[in-house]
């Protein structure tokens, strides 16, 4: 169960649709100008993350408890939270699925420059054995 969900969304727009809310939205994107987690540049309709997720202080905008998230990282964020709250080891797990990824991923892209090498090389070989038959 996630504890910020007991605030009912009638109450959070109410909230989002301040002045006050725009006021810290703006000046999140202007000290941010980018995603917290991906360093991307923030999109358009950007999250502010609260960092706290009491529902009573859902209307506390003190700017150091937001984060700016695009939708994306703010999803990924949410979900490893609740992992993460069951169990703490999920982010060692992460790292080791992530590690792996790279792993093979590097031996791809070192895979391909090995290719695109030994292409240069017959482009170049065959421009020299054409040049010795003109």
């Amino acid at each position: 169960m996630q504890l910020h969900k007991k605030l009912n969304q009638k109450d959070k727009h109410k909230i989002r649709s301040t002045k006050e809310w725009q006021r810290l939205k703006d000046k999140l994107r202007d000290e941010h100008k980018v995603d917290f987690l991906s360093h991307k540049p923030l999109e358009e309709n950007f999250n502010c993350h609260h960092i706290d997720l009491n529902p009573k202080n859902y209307a506390d905008l003190s700017f150091e408890k937001f984060l700016p998230l695009n939708r994306n990282s703010h999803e990924v964020v949410h979900w490893i939270f609740d992992r993460y709250r069951e169990d703490p080891n999920v982010l060692d797990r992460l790292k080791e699925v992530i590690e792996l990824m790279m792993l093979y991923w590097n031996q791809y892209k070192e895979q391909l420059s090995i290719d695109d090498s030994k292409n240069q090389q017959k482009k170049s070989s065959f421009g020299k054995s054409k040049a010795k038959n003109t």
